[in-house]
């Protein structure tokens, strides 16, 4: 009982074997592959700067549907800057910690946590 249970739980798969074997994984190294051949990404910092701030200058003077736009333009960015990491660098990093407090750090007015 005690096999069937680490099978299911996938106790045994370590990273280095699933990366061998998943589609997922390869799918992500020709992501790394164009990533570091690619001449536009060596100023990642610089556009996703220049995407945040276009989205804050323009979201009070434009419709909902443009700033949803352009909020769905930095997301699919920064979506691909984090697909395509190299995996150089080991734990987690800031933006992380920031999307983490978002998303568990809301204030709902029917829970028993004070507001």
């Amino acid at each position: 009982m005690n096999g069937i249970w680490q099978v299911l739980t996938l106790a045994k798969v370590t990273p280095h074997r699933w990366k061998q074997s998943s589609v997922l994984w390869r799918m992500l190294g020709f992501l790394r592959r164009w990533r570091q051949g690619s001449w536009l990404l060596q100023w990642q910092d610089q556009i996703g700067v220049g995407l945040l701030m276009l989205l804050l200058a323009l979201a009070p003077f434009v419709p909902n549907d443009l700033t949803g736009f352009l909020a769905l333009g930095c997301g699919a960015f920064w979506l691909l800057l984090t697909a395509s990491e190299n995996g150089k660098h080991k734990g987690v990093s800031p933006i992380y910690y920031l999307v983490l407090l978002y998303w568990g750090g809301g204030c709902d007015r029917n829970r028993s946590i004070p507001c």
